[in-house]
């Protein structure tokens, strides 16, 4: 079994988190604490996944919740008690290791 190993670092003033390693259920809390502590409200993070060997069901879902949990944080300070309408659907088998995967966030508020 491979160790992770993760960095938090800051690059043009960004926060960058380095991961290397085997993500799966023995190390994905490593990831999640890492991406927690490089997480600043209003502000982009990169996940630099460049030299993850594996990523399992677990860590795609510390992906995506931290994801979500950002989106939720910006969404709450700027519109308050207005409820997001949205619907994800995400099809794991049509996914390609080679992809750059963006997530973006719309919403639209009338006066």
């Amino acid at each position: 079994m491979q160790t992770l190993q993760v960095t938090v670092t800051i690059r043009h003033d960004c926060p960058v988190v380095g991961v290397a390693g085997e993500v799966d259920m023995t190390t994905v809390a490593q990831l999640r604490a890492a991406i927690d502590r490089g997480m600043v409200p209003n502000e982009p993070l990169v996940l630099d996944l460049t030299r993850v060997a594996f990523l399992d069901a677990s860590g795609l879902r510390t992906l995506l919740g931290a994801s979500g949990d950002a989106v939720g944080a910006v969404h709450g300070e700027f519109f308050k008690a207005t409820r997001p309408a949205a619907t994800m659907v995400v099809v794991a088998g049509l996914l390609d290791a080679r992809w750059k995967v963006e997530i973006e966030a719309e919403a639209e508020v009338s006066a």
